[in-house]
């Protein structure tokens, strides 16, 4: 009954997408009476040849997220589905635009049928994942609004597409919690052009007169050593100009590749007193492993692919949550 219960409820928090396509067979895995066409108990049947049905976003305002939430996910009950042209917008609570993909992007966006947990959590038998990858993980404490265009997804023959999610349906997004990853995002340095070389001095040219010394340093004039200008100025007592650090700009990336780094802002609160960092398959590089207060994190992609994650203790040692990253 339960179980019956946080189906029916996870149903009401569905957006029915109002589309038509061809019939989808239903699977095995369907419990009885059960299938795409009405995937829950207490729901309306869908004609599947009239409509796309209904769809599932995750994570939605009504679950807020905790910790990190660097994915997007849109789950439909059926197989005969595909990612179209039309573009996904995340923009912040403000309707500041932050990003936006075609669905069709596949650096962006996955196209795959459900897990095996998936199936479980969601209480279906088949489906399709959109999984949309972020630039970077959503800030802590900061609601989000998703928009599609019409077009995103399209029944597989490509009679009939989605309608358009905005507006009062548009799709809400709130991380939340004490703790966790913030604004986490792979990058790459970008590459600055290395300045010509000054041409060589013709053979007609007459070279620049030698400037004369510092007249209040006495050489030896039988000195064959040329003094540097530094130890001049130090000798008249001039302290040379700090040279200033070369400033690296970086660009974000979602497919990182090795030399790329990783940021993030480490957020400790709650109960949550120390994080732990750790990574897979020496896939990437932190130089501090343990952080008892917040700030910010960097390291190092080593190699395609990266996998690492973060694992909150509480001040006793015990774990609390772990953030994965992949």
């Amino acid at each position: 009954m339960k179980r019956m219960r946080d189906a029916l409820a996870l149903a009401l928090a569905l957006m029915l997408v109002l589309a038509g396509a061809g019939l989808a067979e239903a699977s095995s895995g369907w419990r009885e009476g059960l299938g795409p066409s009405k995937p829950y108990e207490g729901v309306p049947e869908i004609d599947l040849s009239e409509k796309l049905g209904y769809t599932v976003f995750s994570p939605t305002e009504a679950r807020d997220v905790e910790h990190s939430c660097q994915k997007l996910f849109v789950y439909l009950p059926r197989t005969d589905v595909k990612a179209g042209e039309g573009q996904l917008h995340l923009y912040t609570e403000e309707g500041e635009e932050l990003w936006s993909t075609a669905m069709n992007d596949t650096e962006a966006v996955t196209v795959r049928e459900l897990t095996a947990a998936e199936q479980e959590s969601l209480l279906w038998g088949e489906g399709t994942a959109f999984e949309v990858k972020l630039p970077r993980s959503l800030e802590l404490g900061k609601t989000y609004i998703v928009n599609m265009e019409r077009g995103c997804v399209w029944t597989a023959d490509g009679k009939v597409d989605n309608p358009a999610v905005t507006g009062a349906d548009a799709w809400r997004v709130k991380l939340v919690g004490d703790y966790g990853v913030s604004g986490a995002e792979y990058r790459r340095p970008l590459v600055t052009e290395t300045p010509e070389p000054e041409e060589a001095l013709e053979a007609t040219q007459t070279p620049a007169p030698t400037e004369t010394p510092d007249p209040r340093v006495t050489l030896d004039p039988n000195a064959t050593a040329v003094i540097p200008q530094e130890l001049i100025d130090l000798a008249n007592g001039v302290t040379p100009e700090p040279t200033p650090e070369a400033k690296v700009e970086y660009r974000t990336v979602l497919k990182p590749q090795s030399g790329d780094q990783i940021r993030f802002d480490l957020v400790l609160g709650g109960e949550a007193a120390q994080a732990v960092l750790y990574g897979y398959n020496a896939t990437v590089d932190f130089q501090q492993i343990t952080y008892t207060q917040s700030g910010e994190v960097t390291g190092e992609v080593l190699q395609e692919t990266p996998a690492w994650g973060v694992m909150f203790l509480d001040a006793e040692g015990n774990e609390l949550d772990r953030v994965e990253m992949r």
